[in-house]
């Protein structure tokens, strides 16, 4: 890399920029930062085709060239005031192999007061905790949603409220042709994608499980040095599918409950592993709906899912065995069984009707507004889900019945 010739183009882009500056009151006009870094783009470009052995930034599942870095470089420059600074900069990049960084993924959904420790890997962090970066300031920066503001999802006027963390190793950091395409750069990228992949599960457990409407803010990877703030990789959405208009939260998280749901599905096996993990995704659909009607549906496949590995009548035995697997006591039971059996009545006559009546009778409970008895039927299986988790395996429900033993008093 010749420094000196780098060094000249970035020289001239301050210059023009002093120009602007000098005529604008001392404001850059916009994109001025930009179009002057097309110099320095082009002296980037002619280096590299010259001397091709340090072509691109590692970014853990992709990478950049270094021809990205021009707008970088002038930004970095003008900042300094000094052409010097920024190609030492550069200069360090370069000549970095390793560096340690930060998978984070921003979410709405939860705002955890403090840092909770998930498992040996992975935090979940209120978002004010985690480092100043360029990526930080980009998804908390301020959004100005006009009158209509409450028609759209809070990805479009609230900035998000916490992330996931991991930390991860880039090594090496500045790849070479041949190490852009290496069997160790392909195992390097699948890693990159697990990791990503982790968090999206974790997400699901988390707005099943307190339960809340999870919305994905964006993923990105960050530099633990402070001086590899300014890399600039793109905002990249999860694999969730689930987009909600409607931000909801029917219960507080629990940092060591969660903790413990993590384990407990990590510890499932086979296909009770799969329905814990379908049951999951159909509360996080319910959670979608805004119709108590439509939430119905999704939850009541949740409860068969989780409680159904026979044949029967479904809301008499989902009822009851979600009562024998979260109440506490005898009257806890009871509420629990007749809630969810008039779960099953809102799901009937939305299925049948197309819609559901704005009171439900739950039998013992009088009369129950529809939208207040789904979102308590929403914490029901939240406690099913944590609980089954913690449990380990699929259990036996006919011996649970026979003998009215309940989970909690085991």
């Amino acid at each position: 890399m010749n420094y000196e010739s780098l060094e000249s183009a970035i020289d001239l882009a301050l210059l023009e920029l002093e120009k602007k500056a000098k005529v604008n009151a001392g404001v850059l006009p916009d994109n001025s930062l930009s179009m002057a870094s097309l110099g320095v783009q082009d002296n980037l470009f002619h280096q590299v085709a010259e001397s091709p052995e340090n072509t691109a930034v590692s970014m853990g599942s992709g990478s950049f060239s270094i021809m990205c870095l021009s707008s970088t470089l002038i930004e970095y420059a003008w900042d300094k005031q000094s052409s010097k600074a920024a190609v030492a900069w550069l200069k360090r990049l370069l000549e970095t192999r390793v560096a340690s960084a930060k998978l984070v993924l921003s979410f709405w959904g939860v705002e955890p007061s403090k840092p909770i420790s998930i498992d040996d890997k992975i935090s979940l962090l209120p978002i004010g905790d985690l480092e100043d970066s360029y990526h930080k300031n980009e998804v908390m920066r301020h959004r100005n949603p006009g009158s209509s503001y409450r028609m759209q999802p809070p990805s479009m006027w609230m900035p998000p409220t916490a992330v996931l963390v991991q930390d991860v190793v880039i090594d090496p950091l500045i790849l070479t042709p041949s190490e852009k395409n290496c069997a160790n750069r392909t195992a390097a990228t699948r890693r990159h994608m697990e990791m990503k992949s982790k968090f999206d599960e974790v997400l699901e457990i988390i707005g099943a499980t307190t339960p809340c409407t999870v919305i994905d803010g964006g993923a990105w990877l960050q530099y633990d040095d402070p001086e590899f703030y300014e890399l600039r990789s793109g905002i990249s959405q999860s694999g969730r599918s689930l987009i909600s208009m409607y931000q909801k939260s029917f219960g507080e998280l629990e940092d060591a409950k969660l903790a413990e749901t993590w384990r407990g599905f990590n510890n499932l096996t086979g296909k009770y592993r799969d329905k814990w993990w379908r049951a999951v995704q159909r509360v996080n659909r319910a959670m979608a709906w805004d119709c108590p009607g439509d939430s119905s549906l999704e939850l009541a496949i949740a409860l068969e899912t989780l409680l159904m590995p026979d044949t029967g009548e479904h809301a008499y035995k989902v009822a009851l065995r979600t009562a024998l697997a979260v109440g506490i006591g005898q009257s806890d039971c009871e509420e629990i069984r007749a809630k969810i059996a008039c779960l099953y009545g809102v799901r009937s006559k939305t299925v049948h009707t197309g819609s559901s009546d704005k009171m439900v009778k739950v039998s013992g409970f009088g009369q129950v507004d529809v939208k207040k008895l789904v979102e308590e039927c929403f914490v029901i299986a939240a406690k099913l889900l944590r609980r089954l988790a913690k449990e380990g395996k699929e259990l036996d429900w006919k011996r649970l019945e026979l003998s009215g033993f309940r989970l909690c008093e085991a």
